[in-house]
């Protein structure tokens, strides 16, 4: 009698229903499989508790493009008889330190796309299953664009989301500092100083900043007190709203902007020292 090699054993098996394995462990199992190479590499499985699936996720951005797979995935899931009670997936965010890199022989697809598109044959196992997916899930990251900053997949080139709103936040932060300590250099000005700034979101923080420091002049009108803050919010505003220069700045250009009731306000506090 002959022994099979261990390799070809274990290349044969497959997961049956009469067992009891922990879902978990199943899952873990299975994840590379269903996912990826590229997504198990940068998510781990938490718990199943319930019908929940728990998957920590290195960032917002790989939760966002997972949750895009998530019918493909549980499909994959519910190939486990373990795992058939799985109905979604939750993500959480945290740090995921990198595992040992599988072999290409390990991980390569054994399906071409003609027969993606076919059924399934009865007697095809859960590992047939889980292949295929795989297949279809890798093929649809290869088509994708990446984040510019991340690398995570998207649809178009450029930023994702998530990247998308950090670099609109460092931009419009840098023009409000610019707005407030160089009002007079206008868009031309900051737009050299400012990458990607467009006239529109020029404009737009410009009309939200004089309406902000509007009702905070206002306030000292109301009081009749006025500090530090006030007048060099006082100040910007003017250049801001005018467009001038700070030196063909005058005190009529002041009274046509602020009134004369604020304008007489400031200038008799600034004849003080002010707290």
């Amino acid at each position: 009698m002959s022994l099979r090699p261990l390799r070809s054993a274990l290349a044969s098996w497959s997961p049956k229903g009469g067992g009891r394995t922990d879902p978990l462990a199943a899952a873990a199992v299975a994840w590379p499989a269903i996912v990826g190479k590229a997504i198990a590499e940068n998510t781990r499985l938490l718990s199943v508790a319930g019908d929940t699936l728990v998957v920590m996720t290195r960032s917002g951005a790989w939760s966002q493009q997972l949750s895009l797979l998530v019918d493909q995935v549980l499909q994959g899931l519910h190939r486990f008889p373990e795992l058939q009670s799985v109905a979604r997936l939750r993500f959480r965010v945290g740090t995921i330190a990198p595992r040992r890199h599988r072999r290409a022989s390990e991980v390569r697809a054994v399906h071409r796309p003609a027969e993606a598109l076919q059924p399934l044959p009865d007697d095809a196992t859960a590992r047939d299953a889980l292949e295929r997916l795989r297949w279809g899930i890798v093929q649809r990251q290869r088509a994708r664009s990446h984040c510019q900053a991340c690398g995570a997949a998207r649809d178009e080139p450029g930023l994702c989301g998530p990247c998308t709103t950090a670099d609109e936040g460092r931009r419009t932060a840098l023009l409000q500092r610019l707005m407030y300590d160089a009002p007079w250099l206008r868009y031309a000005g900051m737009a050299s100083l400012v990458d990607g700034l467009e006239q529109e979101a020029y404009e737009r923080c410009r009309r939200a900043l004089l309406g902000r420091w509007w009702e905070i002049l206002s306030r000292s009108r109301w009081t009749k007190r006025v500090t530090t803050l006030e007048r060099r919010v006082a100040s910007s505003y003017v250049l801001l709203q005018s467009g001038l220069e700070p030196d063909r700045v005058t005190p009529t250009v002041v009274r046509n902007l602020l009134g004369d009731e604020l304008a007489a306000l400031l200038d008799r506090f600034s004849q003080h020292d002010i707290p």
